[in-house]
């Protein structure tokens, strides 16, 4: 998903957070395999301490992490969109309350967001 909408965005020439998060992915992802190839032809040729430095060159799990991370806050923040202050709320004062549309009263009285 943010591969196809950061792509397109890019394409549009109007770059969002999803082609940020597609670019981080996308390139620690590629990168990884790059040095698992590297590696692999550095064991092949019984090169041992360039397979130890490429030891230490995989993100994948930065890749899946990056994914990760940004669906889950973009799926709770999608679970706390409405907003308690923009819907009618009571206010109740002593004895007497009253109905109040459109959010919340500060405590000098004002409706809050005016």
């Amino acid at each position: 998903k943010f591969f196809v909408s950061g792509v397109k965005s890019l394409l549009h020439r109007a770059p969002n957070m999803d082609t940020l998060v597609a670019l981080g992915a996308g390139a620690s992802y590629v990168y990884s395999t790059y040095a698992l190839f590297a590696m692999t032809d550095a064991q092949m040729h019984m090169d041992m301490a360039q397979v130890m430095s490429y030891m230490h060159e995989f993100y994948f799990e930065s890749a899946a992490m990056i994914l990760a991370l940004i669906t889950v806050g973009k799926r709770r923040g999608r679970a706390g969109d409405s907003d308690p202050a923009g819907e009618e709320g009571r206010c109740v004062r002593g004895k007497t309350g009253g109905e109040y549309p459109g959010g919340r009263r500060s405590a000098r009285g004002q409706q809050r967001g005016q």
